[in-house]
């Protein structure tokens, strides 16, 4: 049987935040293209290696995107307690939806430059319609 030092479903979700941010920043073959619903810059945002892993590891958003129903706690609780497709949304995917990426000037105050600066690019309008210009973050 094998054994896990995971006590709870935030912890998993805390995990698994820094799992991903590892994993797009330091890079996945194919990207992290899964969010659905999102328009396709928007998903090429997320896969930018400066974007969500700044997010993924600033607490302030963080806390943000593995909130109960946000996407790093709904993916988590998928992994621990197995997918189930809501009956009413046939068309479901896993991933990030729009709301998940709605920052406020609140939700943001006390995050990073990086985060700060991360979010804005995903939340830029008239984003499906011209490439993100994307802020280094050192």
């Amino acid at each position: 049987m094998a054994r896990s030092d995971i006590t709870s479903l935030e912890q998993a979700a805390t995990r698994l935040a820094l799992r991903i941010a590892e994993l797009v920043q330091f890079g996945v073959p194919s990207g992290w293209r899964r969010a659905a619903k999102l328009d396709e810059a928007i998903r090429e945002g997320l896969c930018h290696p400066s974007v969500l892993p700044a997010l993924l590891t600033d607490p302030v958003c963080r806390a943000h995107l593995t909130r109960p129903d946000g996407p790093i706690h709904r993916l988590s609780t998928d992994i621990v307690e197995g997918y189930r497709r809501p009956d009413e949304d046939e068309d479901e995917e896993l991933g990030f939806r729009p709301e998940d990426i709605s920052f406020t000037n609140a939700s943001l105050r006390g995050a990073s430059q990086a985060a700060k600066r991360a979010a804005f690019n995903l939340q830029m309008p008239g984003a499906s319609t011209r490439r993100f210009a994307f802020c280094p973050t050192r």
